[in-house]
Order: structure tokens, then sequence, then C-alpha cells
């Protein structure tokens, strides 16, 4: 791959805020199904598994582009939280509030990540580009699904 030096700086830039968001978001999911309170506790236990497990592999990908843009990748919590945009808090164990919480951070991971696309679209890095599609897409869907529960 031959990017320009800026492409790549830009890229791993969003890319890693997006790994720490992700981290971030992906611990708090699966802390919600771990601690849910709720009448729909089974529903909700799976809803927030699956959630997880979905964020799981964002990591993975959003991490594995960063490798494949010959940078390092954010590994540990100490490094996430410096760069997340998201809060770590999440000491709420009933249904409705985890439902709120989580969707609030879903709508902040669209916002983000419109606004990454926006401020690469006359990138190089097709790759990166893609990716942040996907995982739009993705948030989207979630953010979506954890409305509908919601209401």
């Amino acid at each position: 791959m031959t990017f320009k030096s800026q492409t790549i700086e830009e890229s791993v830039q969003v890319l890693s805020k997006l790994l720490a968001n992700t981290a971030i978001l992906q611990m708090k999911t699966k802390n919600g199904h771990w601690n849910v309170q709720d009448p729909r506790f089974s529903q909700l236990h799976s809803l927030f598994d699956c959630q997880s497990d979905e964020l799981l592999e964002g990591i993975d990908e959003v991490a594995e582009r960063i490798r494949m843009l010959d940078a390092r990748p954010l590994a540990t919590f100490s490094e996430f939280l410096k760069v997340s945009s998201l809060q770590e808090d999440m000491t709420v164990t009933s249904g409705h509030a985890i439902l709120e919480a989580l969707l609030k951070d879903h709508q902040k991971m669209v916002g983000f990540l419109r606004q990454a696309l926006e401020g690469l679209k006359d990138s190089e890095d097709q790759g990166t580009l893609d990716l942040l599609t996907d995982r739009l897409r993705s948030h989207e869907k979630t953010a979506w699904i954890l409305a509908s529960h919601h209401v």
C-alpha cells in the first residue's frame, strides 16, 4: 500500500478513537449483560450479550486495520480512556436505564462516524472508509434496536 503519510496519520487517528470508543462501549454492554435487573431479564441479558459480541468483533476489525496501516493499536483500558469520547460509568442496573445509556452511546458513535467519514472523504484510504461505513451501519442498527426496546 502506498498512501500519503498524512492520509495514514489521519486514518490511524480516527481509527484509534473508534477503537477506544468501541472498547469502552463493549465493556459497558457486557456490564449490562451481567448486571441487568429487569422483568425482561432473559430478553435483555441475551440482547446485551449479542451486542457485546458484535462490538468485540468490531474491536478486532478496527485494531487489525490499524496494523494494516503499519501502526500500533491502543491495547489497554488506560489508553482507551485517554482517547475515548464515551464515559466508562455504568452503575445503573435497571433495564430501562441500561437501554437509555447504551442508546445514547450508540447515537454518539453514529455522530462520530459520520463526522469521521466527512473528514476523510477525500482520503485515498478506501479500506478505512469502507470499515467506517460498516461500523456506522452497525451502530445505526444497534441504536434502532435499543430504541425499539426502550419504548
